[in-house]
């Protein structure tokens, strides 16, 4: 654009010996001033469009009332208390920032390319205690529960239902009057619920007489407190 500007006031002063080269008198020199003028308007108009630039108005509503405004850009920094409206700015980047004495400040940044409004509100340092002091503990309560959610995991890894099913036979098998003829059936698996691992079976074994009984158990694991117990009822 800066070139064509270049060309047209060189042109300025070439064109008027091309236009009147033919004529003669007052008419040559009339018509080539002309051409020059006409020339020289040209190129202004063309510099004045490359050097002015859209402008834009920012608004900045606040509360509470009474906070002081800064708008800063490239070449900007404004200040203003009351009357929170920025005009005559040019297309960019800029950063608002709200203060007032008692509240706690806040910057934003927005980005202009058409007329904006920007909506800030303060909150009161007392306020902005009492978020921090929440955020804090819900930090702190996210932290134990991903921790307890961790141990519980590696908890898993390192004790399976079949270590839970094993475990849950040699107890059971012990209150038994002939451990070494227990026969589970596993007509059913361990599962796991929310709190650890259940297993409900049956097993039979041969009483001291030499009968064989079946009897009903449920056997249970705790992550909580990391022990087995289990309930046996004889049909």
């Amino acid at each position: 654009m800066y070139g064509l500007v270049i060309l047209l006031v060189i042109g300025s002063f070439v064109a008027p010996f091309f236009v009147v080269r033919k004529m003669k008198g007052c008419m040559k020199f009339i018509v080539g001033f002309g051409v020059w003028v006409l020339m020289l308007s040209l190129a202004g108009g063309v510099s004045v469009g490359i050097n002015k630039q859209q402008q834009y108005t920012l608004r900045v509503m606040v509360k509470p009332a009474g906070s002081k405004v800064v708008v800063a850009g490239e070449k900007v920094n404004r200040t203003a208390t009351g009357s929170n409206k920025f005009g005559n700015l040019n297309g960019g980047d800029y950063t608002i920032t709200v203060s007032k004495p008692g509240y706690q400040s806040e910057t934003v940044s927005v980005y202009l390319n058409e007329d904006h409004t920007e909506a800030v509100g303060l909150i009161t340092l007392k306020e902005a205690r009492i978020q921090a002091q929440k955020a804090a503990r819900e930090a702190k309560a996210q932290a134990a529960r991903e921790a307890k959610e961790e141990a519980a995991r590696l908890r898993k890894a390192n004790y399976s239902t079949l270590d839970f099913q094993t475990q849950c036979m040699s107890m059971i098998q012990e209150k038994l009057k002939a451990p070494s003829q227990a026969d589970f059936s596993f007509n059913s698996d361990p599962y796991e619920t929310t709190k650890g691992y259940e297993w409900v079976s049956y097993v039979d074994a041969p009483n001291s007489f030499g009968v064989k009984l079946r009897a009903d158990f449920v056997c249970s694991f705790s992550w909580a407190t990391n022990k087995i117990s289990f309930v046996m009822q004889s049909r």
